[in-house]
């Protein structure tokens, strides 16, 4: 009886560890960022963004730059205001919303990667947008390659 249980017991642990790190790998992959919804909530304005990340894949060394739009809705009870938008490099260009967005009202930030002034290889290009919604940022993310040739 001793045996059965220590040996139930063992099972349990060893499917406890493999859940566990399961768990930690989905987290860890940029995959995971795909369908990333973020809702951020303090007082009564609130924000929720559709998505906070682009995976650009592999684009040409001389192609266009890359705009994208990351919406966004005013899920809170107050007016959101976007009071600020601060970039990781001079390479993008972010235009928001300067008005206040009322309570369920959607809107957009748009973000501008400019190809000419990054270089070649891997690249994660980000801006903090910081609301009234919360103290802290929520960041905005654009990664890919740009190919060499």
């Amino acid at each position: 009886m001793k045996r059965l249980l220590y040996l139930a017991l063992f099972a349990f642990r060893i499917f406890a560890c493999q859940t566990n790190r399961k768990g930690q790998n989905s987290q860890d992959s940029s995959d995971s960022l795909k369908n990333i919804r973020v809702d951020i909530t303090q007082g009564g304005a609130a924000i929720k963004f559709d998505t906070i990340y682009f995976d650009l894949g592999s684009l040409d060394i001389n192609g266009p730059d890359q705009t994208r739009d990351y919406f966004f809705a005013n899920t809170g009870r107050e007016p959101l205001v976007i009071e600020k938008v601060e970039t990781s490099c001079s390479c993008l260009e972010v235009a928001y919303p300067k008005d206040s967005i009322a309570p369920g009202t959607k809107s957009k930030i748009t973000m501008t990667l400019k190809m000419s002034e990054i270089s070649s290889g891997q690249f994660y290009r980000s801006a903090n947008v910081y609301t009234n919604a919360s103290d802290e940022p929520v960041e905005i993310i654009m990664q890919g390659i740009k190919n060499y040739e």
